[in-house]
């Protein structure tokens, strides 16, 4: 399902690029990912990361749960919203591993849409999928640099 999603993004791409006779230069982005609440700090989180992304040249993206959705989302950001765990086995009836491997292919996606090659993380959530991207052996994930939030 994967791959016919990238396909799909890919013809979608092609046929603008087509229809406007130019190839988009695409802007990286540098992407915070936050999945647990942060309370009293949010607003300086935000505001280090939107500053960081500005000195990088690179769009500033939010990876989001709705747990720290309340806190960092604000009109006019860019934000993605990864589900909690505990909400995908209660839909779906899946098992750890599975729902594991969903959340890292879920984060996969989002990187490679808006072209990240650099994410800071914040909290122990974040911390513990930061974990579980290095420990994977699925090749199609790409290298990026992950940091603790500034």
């Amino acid at each position: 399902m994967i791959g016919r999603i990238r396909r799909a993004l890919a013809a979608g791409r092609q046929a603008v690029d087509a229809a406007t006779g130019t190839v988009p230069a695409p802007q990286a982005a540098l992407a915070l990912l936050a999945l647990d609440p942060i309370g009293p700090g949010a607003a300086d989180l935000r505001a280090r990361h939107l500053e960081a992304a500005r000195l990088a040249g690179a769009r500033a993206l939010f990876v989001l749960s709705p747990l720290s959705a309340p806190d960092l989302a604000a009109q006019r950001l860019l934000c993605e919203i990864l589900p909690l765990p505990e909400d995908l086995a209660r839909a779906t009836g899946d098992g750890p591993l599975c729902i594991a491997q969903y959340r890292l292919n879920r984060l996969r996606l989002i990187l490679d849409k808006w072209g990240v090659q650099a994410c800071h993380w914040s909290g122990e959530s974040a911390a513990e999928l930061v974990d579980e991207w290095q420990a994977a052996r699925d090749p199609g994930l790409r290298p990026i640099r992950f940091r603790p939030a500034p």
